[in-house]
């Protein structure tokens, strides 16, 4: 198992990074705790991108455009 870190999080390109938090959350179980203790991240960060891959797929992982 590769541990992933915060930093490394920070080095990819937002969706990119998104994709690994998923894949960290799949690997755990879809245990929402564990995924935030083992990246660093807000559980809050784990549950925004679980929702918008459930909902949207791939297309949920993109920046969104604030329209403003």
């Amino acid at each position: 198992m590769l541990k992933i870190t915060y930093q490394d999080l920070l080095k990819l390109k937002p969706v990119d990074a998104r994709r690994k938090v998923l894949e960290v959350y799949f690997r755990n179980g879809g245990n929402i705790s564990r995924t935030s203790r083992e990246i660093g991240v807000s559980r809050k960060t784990v549950r925004k991108v679980v929702r918008r891959y459930k909902e949207k797929g791939e297309e949920g992982l993109r920046d969104r455009l604030l329209s403003g």
